[in-house]
């Protein structure tokens, strides 16, 4: 039997968060080998039950009331701190899994900042790597913390090594395909694999309520705010128009605040996470699910979920969402003026039944075709028994 050593190095990551949509994609790929007759252990480990027995989580080498004045006076020595001991102790992680896992035939690596564990573990072991390629990791970086951090050149060093040391490449998108290849020099193919977790397919219901939701993280580019703003813009027009935002994030508190002040607030909901069973609900409910906001590079997962569900999409006309959805299963917002084109396709989906039907049935039946499981888990799995072919590490 091959055995596949899956590598998950981000900080704090637990493949058995919940709470994670990378660990819920992850884990369904971890199940698809292991249906293919693979061994699949991981990095981090998982006990039985689900606890995580290695931990990548890190510190910035300051601590205490030091931390707190460093980091918010000068952001970028601060971030730039936290960069280096996140390289550092990722530099002993490859010894650690020589020292405590079985040789594996495969690496798979879900690229994190600062992790060259993949280059290391196929130079000793003399096997084949495949990368999933999740973002341009200081980009990344730079949107979520707000900050360009000192001592950044290594990040990208190793991320070009990463990428060009790799048998197999996989990315979200033809976007992002096309980055990896212009920014890089790519050895190994490209494929495009979007990140989806797939979860129970909910049939149409044309006698739903008018509901509107959001599902996902409260990132900055999420503009889950300019979700509020554009419902207390037709609120007073459609009286039985509700708002629900599921989730949690680094804005759910500056939304929340927003939330509490507006005079539509008790037909606004935040509950935070929620459980799946409470999702599913939540699914059945909505009749539109809207991402106000996204970058150029990241999956749109709640859209899959959304298209699912058959719930009516309104989404950012980014190169990746554009990529992967037409305007026959997607009504865009214009970037240029975004606020007053969600407003108005708000409008247009609560009028039109015909259009927001005709739409959630293109979406729902992309889901159960080139979206599917079946089809994306085939793919995945056909490039996995061609890294493990390669007989240039026989």
């Amino acid at each position: 039997m091959k055995r596949i050593l899956l590598i998950a190095s981000e900080t704090n990551f637990s493949f058995e968060n919940p709470n994670s949509a990378v660990a819920n994609y992850l884990l369904t790929l971890k199940r698809s080998m292991e249906q293919n007759g693979y061994r699949v252990d991981t990095f981090p480990a998982i006990k039985e039950g689900g606890d995580r027995v290695v931990s990548t989580a890190q510190r910035s080498g300051i601590s205490g009331k030091l931390k707190k004045t460093v980091k918010a006076l000068f952001p970028r020595l601060y971030y730039g701190l936290v960069l280096r001991q996140k390289i550092k102790s990722l530099s002993a992680v490859s010894e650690f899994i020589i020292s405590n896992y079985q040789k594996p035939d495969l690496i798979v690596e879900f690229l994190s900042i600062g992790s060259e564990l993949s280059v290391r573990l196929k130079n000793h072991y003399k096997i084949p790597s495949v990368l999933i390629y999740d973002a341009p990791l200081l980009d990344q970086f730079c949107e979520v913390h707000a900050c360009n951090p000192f001592f950044s050149q290594p990040v990208n060093t190793l991320e070009k090594k990463m990428v060009e040391h790799a048998d197999a490449l996989i990315c979200y998108s033809a976007s992002v395909q096309s980055y990896l290849q212009k920014q890089f020099q790519v050895k190994a193919a490209v494929s495009v694999l979007p990140c989806i977790t797939w979860k129970e397919e909910i049939p149409e219901n044309q006698n739903k309520e008018q509901v509107i939701g959001f599902i996902g993280s409260f990132l900055k580019w999420h503009r889950v705010d300019l979700l509020v703003k554009a419902f207390e813009k037709i609120a007073a027009e459609f009286t039985g128009a509700r708002l629900v935002l599921l989730g949690y994030g680094q804005e759910w508190e500056k939304v929340k605040q927003g939330v509490d002040k507006s005079e539509f607030r008790s037909r606004i909901e935040m509950p935070g996470f929620v459980n799946e069973e409470q999702l599913t609900r939540y699914k059945h409910e909505f009749m539109i699910g809207v991402m106000p906001g996204s970058n150029w590079y990241g999956s749109p997962l709640k859209l899959f979920e959304y298209a699912q569900s058959s719930i009516a999409i309104i989404a950012p006309e980014t190169p990746v969402v554009s990529d992967l959805f037409s305007t026959d299963e997607v009504l865009f917002i214009d970037k240029t003026n975004a606020l007053e084109s969600l407003t108005s396709n708000l409008r247009l989906l609560l009028r039109d039944d015909d259009l927001r039907i005709g739409q959630t049935r293109k979406s729902f039946a992309k889901m159960q075709g080139i979206y599917s499981r079946s089809e994306q888990l085939n793919k995945f799995n056909e490039i996995i028994a061609e890294t493990l072919a390669d007989g240039s590490y026989n």
